[in-house]
Order: structure tokens, then C-alpha cells, then sequence
């Protein structure tokens, strides 16, 4: 009769009367997540990346869609209600907030940027001020003004030249110290680990500390910091978690014991007083 039903990684379409197609995937939860952000106004509401499904926000009992294409790396303004980034592949990165919604501010050829990043390009925003948020493509880029009233005058400034040598070789994890707002770290390709401790100077210093890793030839998955000492930094590394005392210049093996998969991603637990760490 000239139906015709599509199941895909959205859901399931109806194709109805040869003339239209009908999305029926209502209370049907699927997706498949790339990143997620946690909002730090509302612990009911959430950003998600997904697959193919561009970004959605959760609001304690429902999905709203917030962006097209795949969805990756999205966050929450910690300062003001209603901000948020989200991004798409290869770094291009939109900003919505309750006077606009996705404004490209970044991205290779927008804003004075000259790089493409990888699939899932990483990036984070400052600690102490969202108005300065940092990309990882190539290099590392930065911002001062993402909150410009005309999108088309945010600017972007390279700090870091040839990161870590290879200049050809997309950035994969940044983060930020908990402790110390000028400590940033960031990695990319296999075993290849950098930190600067002056993050907000107009001129920008790395470490590349890459030498300090275990040997093995592999990327670095995941970063995350101590949330009071600034010493301290752990990595996801070969299927382990490694923690360093000195900022990255040597490395003990947390997870000897756990099971031989890869670990994807570490979170601090910044509410207790204890050291309690999560992977995934």
C-alpha cells in the first residue's frame, strides 16, 4: 500500500502514502553517545552529543533537540543561566543562550581560526570566567570573548605552535586543574602529554612532558585533576589508570587489577573529602 518503515540510529520513520515520512519514535529512547555536560545551575538538566542525532538537552522528564549533525562536546556556562556550547565535527562550535541559539564561534576559516580538528574536537571552558573558552585542534586556540554580543567578533588567538611536534596530528583531551586556573593539559596521537602552568598569560609556555609516560605507544584517553592539589594529575592510559604527584613528571599505576578493556573517561568527585575517582 505503498508504506514503507526505516529503522535507523534516530529511531523509526514512516514513510506514509508515498508522500512524506513521519518520525514515530515516540517513547523509544535511543542514541549513541559521543560527550555529555552536566549543568551546574540544575542537577535535572543535561547536554548529550549523540551520534548522527546532533544535541540534546534533558530537562528532568523530557529530550529537547538543541543541534544539528553529530553531536560532541557540549558544556554549560558556570556563570549564567540558559549559556551553553555544542559543537559538531571536526570543531565547529556553536553558542546558544537566551538571546540567540547556534551561533558558529569557532571553527576551521570562522573567527581567525586556520586548523580542522579531529571528529570529536575537544574543548573546554575556563574555570574562573566562561567568557574564555579553549580549543584543541592542531594547537591549542583560545578566547577571551566568546560572550561578544556579534558572534562574528568573537577572536581566537593560536597559543601553542607545532603542540608537541606534530603539527599534522589533531588534539584529542584537554583539561583544566581544578586547583589552579593557569595549569592546563593536553594531549594527542599516541603518548604525547603537555602542560602549561601559565594558561592565561598572553604568551602561552608548554611542557611537553610526553617522555615522562609509560612506555607504551598508545593515546592518552582521558585526563582528569586533583580538585585541590594542583600536583596532582590522572590519566587513562593502556587500559589502566595512572596517577602522577608532579604535575605529570613521573607515573604509578592505580588499576593493575581491572578488567582488559579501555577506559574512556575519569571523573573527579569534587564533592567529597575524599580522593573518589569514576571511569568509564
Amino acid at each position: 500500500n505503498k508504506d514503507l518503515f526505516v529503522c535507523n540510529d534516530g529511531g523509526v520513520y514512516w514513510y506514509e502514502n508515498n508522500s512524506e515520512w513521519k518520525d514515530i519514535s515516540n517513547g523509544i529512547v535511543n542514541g549513541q553517545i559521543y560527550r555529555f555536560g552536566q549543568s551546574p545551575h540544575d542537577g535535572a538538566k543535561a547536554l548529550t552529543g549523540f551520534q548522527d542525532n546532533g544535541t540534546s538537552e534533558f530537562l528532568g522528564a523530557r529530550w529537547q533537540r538543541r543541534g544539528g549533525g553529530d553531536g560532541f562536546e557540549c558544556a554549560y556556562d558556570i556563570e549564567e543561566v540558559g549559556r551553553h556550547i555544542s559543537s559538531i565535527y571536526y570543531g565547529d562550535f556553536y553558542r546558544t543562550s537566551p538571546d540567540y541559539i547556534n551561533q558558529k564561534i569557532a571553527g576551521n576559516g570562522t573567527n581567525g581560526i586556520t586548523e580542522e580538528g579531529a571528529w570529536s574536537t575537544p574543548f573546554v571552558l575556563h574555570n574562573d570566567s566562561s567568557s574564555w573558552m579553549y580549543a584543541g585542534y592542531k594547537n591549542v586556540w583560545r578566547s577571551k570573548n566568546i560572550k561578544h554580543p556579534n558572534k562574528d567578533s568573537v577572536a581566537w588567538q593560536k597559543i601553542s605552535t607545532n603542540f608537541l611536534s606534530a603539527n599534522t596530528t589533531d588534539i584529542n583531551q584537554m583539561k583544566f586543574s581544578y586547583a589552579n586556573p593557569n595549569v592546563l593539559y593536553a594531549s594527542k596521537g599516541s603518548r604525547k602529554l603537555g602542560r602549561t602552568d601559565n594558561a592565561m598569560a598572553d604568551a602561552v609556555v608548554w611542557s611537553n612532558i610526553s617522555t615522562y609516560l609509560p612506555s607504551t605507544l598508545v593515546p592518552v584517553n582521558a585526563i582528569e585533576t586533583h580538585k585541590s592539589n594542583d600536583s596532582i594529575v590522572y590519566i587513562a592510559y593502556n587500559k589502566n589508570v595512572y596517577k602522577s604527584f608532579n604535575a605529570g613528571l613521573s607515573w604509578t599505576n592505580m588499576t593493575p587489577n581491572l578488567p582488559d578493556v579501555s577506559i574512556n573517561t575519569i571523573v573527579t568527585d569534587t564533592s567529597s573529602v575524599l580522593e573518589n575517582l569514576y571511569i568509564g
